[in-house]
């Protein structure tokens, strides 16, 4: 109970704990976190992690370049010119790439890492999510996703402390771009009555959270689909994900099984 009072709880922990509590618990309060042998053997997180670096890069007017653009990272390349075909940096606006935010207000605490902000001279702000996912992603699986409300949800509850000034709902748009799919970006847009419902929302399921009886029987999930992705599949059900990973089908399981990335 001691970590659960001073935890910040993100979209994953969320999105984690109204899937499956065991899960939740045995990252979360046991402490353990371990990938399974296909996530160490891919690059496709690598890939992930170095391409965020080098969107990063782009928008803090660092140098970028990119020197494997023939080997065994080419499709990386792809992707950074891709980006910088969608989105050209424009001097009248302010980017804050890779923005870590934090919010408490009583049990309240919430935390979140942006890949990107843009602001403009307005006070308008665009959230920005890179996806390197190899298939696309649907607006109806996002809208109300745990990473979209507690994102758009964070920005306007927080999102003075960038520049100083509150930032409406109704000003705040939030665009999932995906390197393998860049013209279709799924953009979602915001509202003063959205930002309420989420607030409520938010409030509910981490009260879920803290009051979870998480040394009671019962806490892992019933449902095959959710341990499919999870790495602790073969201790809570005796069989290893990746001999069933590639069976999962639809986006919606992909979605829920992908981590965010982090470099």
């Amino acid at each position: 109970m001691n970590k659960l009072n001073e935890m910040f709880f993100s979209q994953n922990s969320l999105e984690i704990f109204s899937k499956c509590r065991m899960k939740f618990k045995k990252r979360y309060i046991d402490g353990l976190l371990w990938h399974s042998r296909e996530a160490t053997e891919n690059n496709h997180a690598e890939k992930g992690r170095m391409f965020h670096l080098l969107a990063y890069r782009y928008f803090m007017g660092l140098d970028d370049s990119f020197i494997d653009e023939k080997g065994e990272y080419a499709d990386i390349k792809i992707w950074q010119d891709r980006l910088k075909n969608f989105i050209t940096v424009n001097t009248k606006n302010t980017y804050y790439p890779e923005f870590e935010l934090k919010f408490s207000e009583g049990e309240i605490r919430l935390q979140a890492k942006y890949d990107l902000i843009m602001i403009d001279a307005d006070n308008r702000a665009v959230i920005y999510d890179w996806k390197v996912m190899e298939k696309p992603i649907k607006q109806k699986n996002v809208e109300k996703a745990f990473q979209t409300r507690v994102y758009m949800y964070m920005l306007a509850k927080a999102g003075d402390i960038i520049q100083g000034k509150p930032i409406k709902p109704e000003n705040i748009t939030m665009i999932y771009w995906q390197a393998n799919y860049p013209d279709n970006p799924v953009k979602i847009g915001y509202s003063e009555e959205m930002f309420k419902q989420d607030e409520e929302f938010l409030k509910a399921e981490i009260e879920k959270v803290l009051n979870c009886d998480f040394g009671a029987s019962g806490l892992k999930t019933t449902d095959e689909k959710v341990c499919r992705f999870c790495e602790f599949c073969s201790i809570c059900n005796g069989f290893d994900t990746e001999e069933v990973i590639e069976d999962a089908d639809g986006f919606e399981l992909e979605w829920e099984g992908v981590e965010e990335v982090e470099f």
